[in-house]
């Protein structure tokens, strides 16, 4: 079977269960594209506690709003049974640039002019001892081109918090790093060269990435003020435009869009509901472009293993950007795939789409053909398709 028609198996199915049985159905296929699933489920047993207390921290997110998770892969299916089969997992909490810049004047500054929400939220990470990582704010500023003292200062102090004299932390509460400043500085750097170059593939897909998410925000930009209050019509030409422009639906962005179509107001969309200058506007979509962005970078990070010994690498983010939040929170997830073959992440929503979007008689892009005709092999010029928007998003502006 092809990786879309397996794809399309688990899309439509209801609990943890049924994809349970789907995945041992067909496990000799999902076994040729190196498939790893993990899965939600309320009745779940929580076999990593430590998940539930980082998950009850309101400002740090990952794909699964609960710690309720199933692990499987098909080396795990067949060890299952004879015998109870142990999954090692790793997981690694990322700063986005909010809280990076937080933890840097706060090593500076002091705690004075810090939210209380994230002297608090550090003190917990803190006195975990949890796995932290500068991978996100390191690539989102890489993929952007920043190259200011700010992004080092603020890269250097993440150093000295992943590298903090935790038995200094436990008698003082004080942060003070095992590394000299001389040290900080040369380690931060070499981190930085490190994913420059090892991981420069990751940074391109980022760049594209943040494209697509510029291309999808005009489009929902465009369709909420052309269509105005016309539900239907708006998404209607948002999922015409993913179908017949971007051969993908992107169900997260969707979801979001539909969100923000429904109450006409969402604290993410904020800057986009002012017509006053269309330069503002694109301003606005090219930042906002960076939380989705950021979001596909999460789900992108779970296909990785920085322990090469772990099973599973769970990622999360820690940022006090409400919109962000928002934007993650809107799309829990009921499952999620990780193809390492095909080198994709596929999450599925806990809530599905399907009665909205049958609601509204647009089920016809969701049948198993019309999934399969998105994915011929079509070369897609993002940058064409944007120039087609922003000349569309003119004659709206001059209305």
């Amino acid at each position: 079977m092809k990786f879309y028609e397996l794809v399309y198996l688990f899309e439509n199915t209801k609990n943890m269960k049924q994809s349970f049985e789907i995945f041992e159905e067909f496990i000799e296929e999902y076994e040729e594209h190196q498939l790893d699933m993990i899965s939600y489920h309320k009745g779940m047993a929580i076999n990593f506690p430590l998940f539930k207390e980082i998950m009850n921290v309101p400002y740090i997110k990952t794909v699964f709003k609960y710690p309720n998770l199933a692990f499987f892969n098909s080396k795990i299916i067949n060890k299952m049974q004879n015998s109870r089969a142990e999954i090692r997992q790793d997981y690694s909490i990322s700063f986005d640039v909010n809280t990076a810049t937080y933890v840097h004047d706060y090593m500076t500054l002091g705690k004075d002019k810090i939210p209380k929400e994230f002297l608090k939220t550090l003190s917990f990470i803190l006195d975990k001892n949890l796995n932290i990582d500068p991978m996100f704010y390191i690539l989102e500023n890489v993929s952007k081109g920043e190259d200011s003292q700010r992004f080092h200062d603020n890269l250097v102090s993440l150093k000295k918090l992943m590298t903090c004299d935790m038995e200094y932390y436990k008698k003082t509460k004080k942060i003070k790093s095992i590394l000299s400043d001389d040290e900080a500085k040369k380690e931060s750097e070499k981190d930085l060269n490190a994913i420059k170059t090892e991981f420069n593939e990751l940074i391109k897909i980022t760049q594209k990435n943040h494209l697509i998410m510029k291309v999808i925000l005009l489009a929902i930009t465009i369709s909420r003020f052309k269509y105005k209050s016309n539900l239907k019509q708006q998404l209607e030409y948002l999922i015409e435009f993913m179908d017949n422009k971007l051969h993908t639906i992107f169900l997260r962005e969707l979801s979001v869009a539909l969100e923000y179509f429904e109450k006409k107001q969402l604290k993410f969309f904020n800057p986009l509901n002012n017509r006053e200058s269309l330069d503002k506007t694109i301003n606005s979509i090219e930042n906002m472009a960076w939380d989705f962005t950021l979001v596909r970078t999460l789900e992108m990070y779970f296909s990785s293993k920085p322990d090469p010994k772990a099973d599973f690498f769970i990622p999360f983010i820690y940022t006090h950007d409400k919109g962000l939040l928002d934007v993650i929170e809107m799309f829990d997830c009921k499952d999620f795939l990780i193809f390492h073959k095909e080198k994709r992440t596929v999450p599925i929503p806990i809530n599905s789409l399907m009665p909205k979007i049958k609601k509204y008689k647009l089920d016809k892009f969701f049948t198993e053909e019309a999934l399969l005709n998105r994915f011929n092999d079509v070369n897609i010029n993002y940058e064409i398709v944007l120039d087609e928007l922003k000349t569309e998003i003119k004659k709206i502006f001059k209305l």
